[in-house]
């Protein structure tokens, strides 16, 4: 049995996290919206926008889908602990680390580092010194 004072304490954390989930999308969704309306998003990178918005979205949709499988009475035979289900729990996390790697990797695209044009370039100049002082 679970008492009321371990019944708060988790929801106490299971409520903060619901809120830094929706705060994340907030701080995400509004400076998105506001550079969109200044056209400051270069072209071609809506579609991104709108990807990461869904990925954070789905997460909030994953994150119930979890939760629920340790709701109810049918809890894999075990009524003294409430437990999600691994496969939703390893889902939830891999979202998560998808989503942190989308933005990551989106982020440093659209500032410019690092460019393929520009590391080719850089290789290419590499390549012809080391041939000229070879000969």
């Amino acid at each position: 049995q679970m008492t009321l004072e371990e019944f708060q304490f988790i929801y106490a954390w299971e409520y903060g996290h619901r809120m830094l989930g929706r705060t994340v999308g907030l701080c995400f969704a509004v400076p998105w919206m506001y550079l969109t309306w200044k056209r400051k998003i270069p072209a071609g990178y809506q579609p991104k926008m709108v990807g990461l918005l869904a990925m954070g979205g789905t997460q909030g949709l994953v994150g119930w889908w979890m939760v629920q499988s340790g709701l109810g009475e049918n809890r894999r035979d075990d009524t003294h602990e409430i437990r999600v289900r691994p496969h939703r729990l390893a889902a939830h996390l891999s979202m998560a680390v998808a989503t942190y790697g989308a933005l990551v990797w989106t982020g440093l695209d659209i500032s410019g580092l690092p460019h393929q044009s520009t590391l080719v370039d850089q290789v290419s100049k590499l390549s012809k010194d080391a041939l000229r002082h070879a000969s």
